[in-house]
């Protein structure tokens, strides 16, 4: 009895090291939240969603997942990301890779809200959706290197090789279909992945298309006046300079061309557990007002310095995108400024790009309100590859668009409304 036990045992531990070797990037994964189609259809009734806009098909299951990847400096890590999948739909998935907006802190949640919504509606009409937590956010290691284009992509490439590793253990499969979308930080993470992925043929991986929304793609130039004017996230300046003088050395120590009380203040705020909103409170109007005038006179005079360098590497008006790409954006966007989209649109085209088109989600819309609109062009966009078959992608239905227009014209009425009544409680205020 004791030598069948022994003999159990081993060949328990085997089997189970033999199938752990076998995933070279999934680590592990969790059912994070199980919803079902009347479940949903609740959900949209309360955010006032109009199902033939977001239809719902299936029911959705979201895992959480960890998995392995490489850092800035070539060092084995772990990443986490959210994977949403249809339940009642297992085979012939097209598969989205999403890049979330900038966060600051850790740790986030796992919910049907915010930019997790977004998946969602693509898992409940029959996509995957992969959530991506970049490098360092969520449950991975290492510090978050903010609009680092290689790590944003890297993130992403290597939870689409641990998602199909999960497949197998979960039954799912895909069919060739990659497209990639994200806003605002994550518009930048969705243009890296799809310059990424076409970069490198050798990974296997063809993009069908991707819809970037809202991204600061030119750094160097159009979102470069945001350093200059009173700005309502100054705290993005020191989180991207932190970050690129981890990956681009470019300080020995960067708490040396910061001022005080900000060399310190603002360094101990990156450590994980402070939110967008603590960061931007301790910052400045004026973001660059929080380094030293020596510094920004540097910076300004020199157009080979090493932080300009860093930001036109990381910057997209260079590149001839291959596959489709469609650029959503607001003209009213007060945090990353239209003429990103202009300048990376214009400069795709005289490169000789011709797949690639611009989508404007609602010309007064601010940042918040535009990403709702962007994402709702970025589903129809999707499925005229997904549903309908075309190759270069459409626009959508007529008819979507147009419960979609009538959409934006309530909330710009809406907003009005607030501002008028803001402005006759302040002319009577006591």
């Amino acid at each position: 009895m004791t030598q069948r036990i022994v003999l159990a045992l081993v060949l328990l531990f085997t089997f189970g090291a033999t199938q752990a070797n076998e995933n070279k990037y999934l680590v592990s994964y969790e059912l994070a939240f199980t919803k079902s189609i009347a479940d949903l259809e609740a959900k949209w009734k309360e955010a006032g969603i109009p199902k033939i806009v977001a239809p719902i098909e299936y029911g959705v299951n979201a895992y959480e997942v960890i998995y392995n990847t490489t850092y800035h400096d070539g060092t084995p890590i772990t990443a986490s990301g959210v994977y949403f999948v249809p339940i009642e739909k297992t085979t012939d998935l097209p598969k989205v890779v999403y890049f979330h907006g900038t966060q600051i802190e850790k740790e986030r949640k796992i919910r049907i809200g915010g930019e997790m919504a977004i998946c969602t509606g693509l898992a409940t009409d029959g996509y995957a959706a992969l959530y991506v937590d970049y490098m360092g956010i969520g449950k991975g290691e290492g510090f978050h290197i903010y609009q680092h284009a290689e790590t944003e992509a890297v993130a992403g490439l290597d939870m689409l090789r641990a998602i199909e590793e999960l497949n197998k253990e979960l039954n799912y499969s895909f069919n060739d279909m990659l497209f990639t979308t994200g806003y605002s930080q994550g518009g930048h993470g969705a243009i890296s992945f799809h310059r990424y992925i076409e970069e490198h043929p050798e990974y296997g991986y063809t993009i069908t298309a991707s819809s970037p929304m809202s991204g600061a793609y030119d750094m160097a130039g159009a979102q470069e006046r945001a350093m200059l004017e009173p700005y309502s996230h100054p705290g993005y300046l020191p989180y991207l300079m932190v970050g690129y003088n981890n990956v681009y050395n470019m300080y020995d120590d960067i708490s040396e061309v910061i001022k005080s009380p900000y060399d310190t203040l603002l360094l101990a705020m990156l450590d994980g557990k402070h939110s967008m909103g603590d960061l931007n409170k301790a910052m400045p109007k004026i973001p660059s007002d929080f380094v030293e005038d020596k510094f920004k006179a540097e910076y300004f005079s020199n157009e080979n310095h090493p932080f300009k360098v860093a930001l036109r590497k990381n910057s997209f008006l260079d590149w001839k995108p291959e596959a489709p790409i469609q650029l959503c954006y607001c003209k009213g966007d007060e945090q990353v400024y239209y003429e990103n989209t202009e300048n990376t649109y214009n400069a795709m085209k005289d490169l000789g790009a011709t797949s690639v088109t611009k989508r404007q989600s609602g010309r007064k819309f601010g940042h918040n309100t535009c990403a709702l609109y962007a994402s709702l062009y970025t589903k129809m966009y999707f499925d005229s590859f997904a549903k309908k078959g075309k190759v270069k992608g459409k626009k959508g239905p007529a008819f979507k668009r147009l419960l979609v227009s009538v959409s934006k014209i309530r909330i710009r009425r809406e907003v009005r409304q607030k501002k008028k009544e803001g402005s006759y409680k302040e002319r009577h205020k006591e």
